[in-house]
């Protein structure tokens, strides 16, 4: 079916939006390697990963229709909570859904590893849950305390979640948990995690560049191109998409 074909307006739109994400999703990396052993401030990183991921996945799901099955999604389409909402995890299920249906991951070697990692990766459904259940309704956490209610968990604890699961790949250091030295391990951790976010945030900007989004996500492939650019070895270097 051929794609319907976006007005002038809507270009634009697509392309302040384009913007909008990455840039989110860069300020959110940079304050995530700030992060400490006492997750300092975790709020603030999560805020602007959940708003980028969220923007970018909608983004990839209204384009990569468009292209793929020829109509244009609604807002109605893109808010409805039984479909996803703000939860960067479901967004993230549609839109590996819609590489499936369409046939599109299998005319490229690297869309096929990508989507293995989308679908497969333990760490980053983990990642990705954390931010979702943050989009969703944990970034009033706080404030949620604050006027006497009782949330279940929050980011911290979220944190913490995360942290033993990366330690169990680290035996030397779980024999160190309880010495001074274990705070040491907080640069591992985060190294980890920061790899997971801009392998994440690669394998979706390289839907930009190999067609998935046909012209219009082309168009915008130099927007993205400070992720789609990463090599393997350049995933773990503090803020490496965002040029720092």
């Amino acid at each position: 079916m051929a794609a319907a074909e976006l007005s002038v307006p809507q270009e634009v739109a697509a392309t302040t939006e384009t913007e909008f994400a990455i840039r989110s999703i860069c300020v959110g990396l940079s304050e995530f390697v700030k992060l400490g052993a006492a997750h300092n401030a975790p709020e603030v990183a999560l805020q602007f990963l959940a708003q980028g991921f969220e923007r970018l996945t909608k983004l990839i799901l209204i384009l990569g229709t468009l292209e793929q099955e020829g109509w244009l999604m609604s807002k109605k389409d893109l808010q409805n909570k039984k479909k996803a909402g703000h939860r960067v995890d479901q967004l993230l299920s549609r839109v590996i859904e819609l590489c499936e249906t369409t046939g599109f991951a299998e005319g490229s070697p690297a869309m096929v590893d990508d989507l293995d990692f989308l679908k497969n990766d333990a760490r980053l459904s983990m990642l990705v849950e954390v931010i979702a259940d943050f989009g969703d309704s944990g970034r009033y956490n706080s404030l949620d305390i604050l006027v006497g209610e009782s949330p279940n968990g929050g980011p911290r604890e979220a944190f913490e979640d995360l942290k033993f699961d990366v330690l169990a790949d680290y035996p030397e250091w779980e024999a160190k948990l309880a010495s001074p030295e274990f705070n040491q391990f907080y640069e591992v951790l985060y190294g980890d995690l920061m790899e997971v976010l801009q392998h994440f945030a690669r394998s979706l900007c390289r839907m930009f560049s190999l067609g998935l989004l046909g012209q219009p996500g082309k168009r915008m492939t130099a927007i993205v191109q400070p992720f789609i650019k990463l090599r393997d070895q350049d995933l773990r270097p503090r803020a490496a998409g965002c040029g720092g």
